[in-house]
């Protein structure tokens, strides 16, 4: 996918234009919903990430790793509580969010359960 290469390159715009074509192309593809959501994560782009990688996971809802991306636009779109629960979908899925997204998690809305 030339989209994710340019994400691999650090070409971040180029790569939502050719992320969001392949959404167009196969509307149906967790994976081109993904690549987009992290692609706009990156950017910056908390509401357009999130709701990527809402569709992502609700196309491919047993990949772990998306859960934790959402997770991530979560926490930058200042939706903590949403993000706790992805990230409690992740680990769940058998996958260890990034330490560093905990920790930023954690200074802002502790986890739930937790002082």
């Amino acid at each position: 996918n030339v989209g994710v290469l340019l994400l691999r390159l650090n070409r971040v715009d180029e790569a939502i234009g050719e992320l969001e074509a392949a959404c167009r192309l196969d509307p149906g593809s967790a994976s081109n919903r993904k690549n987009l959501g992290v692609a706009l994560l990156r950017a910056n782009r908390a509401g357009e990430a999130i709701a990527a990688l809402t569709r992502a996971v609700e196309l491919g809802p047993d990949d772990a790793r998306a859960h934790a991306d959402l997770a991530a636009a979560f926490c930058l779109g200042a939706r903590y509580a949403d993000a706790w629960r992805e990230i409690a979908l992740a680990r769940r899925k058998g996958f260890e969010p990034p330490p560093e997204l905990i920790r930023a998690l954690s200074e802002k809305l502790p986890a739930p359960g937790k002082p």
